[in-house]
């Protein structure tokens, strides 16, 4: 029974090793992300794997490069959730004049 036990342990630290190698979780880039002294002036948790990295604002950090598009995407997703949410109110503001 120990023995399974093991050869699973084994297995899974293989996987996560495969996973960091296909996800560029080892591949470490320098970044810098935006701040001010109003809105964006906190520190930006991203997590990956289980890992989490907490990142300051204003200061060049290296990050792996799978921590990096995380980053990436969740700022594509921001825009896109805002051109959204502009399309949204334009359209609303339009019908409610037919009401006037």
């Amino acid at each position: 029974m120990a023995a399974k036990k093991e050869t699973a342990t084994v297995e899974a630290s293989e996987s996560v090793e495969n996973t960091e190698s296909c996800t560029g979780a080892t591949d470490m880039v320098e970044i810098e992300i935006f701040k001010d002294s109003d809105r964006y002036k906190d520190d930006v948790v991203a997590a990956l794997n289980g890992k989490v990295y907490v990142i300051k604002r204003g200061v060049r950090v290296k990050v792996p490069r799978a921590v990096k598009e995380i980053l990436d995407h969740s700022r594509e997703q921001d825009q896109q959730t805002a051109l959204m949410t502009e399309e949204m109110e334009s359209d609303f503001q339009q019908k409610a004049e037919k009401y006037k």
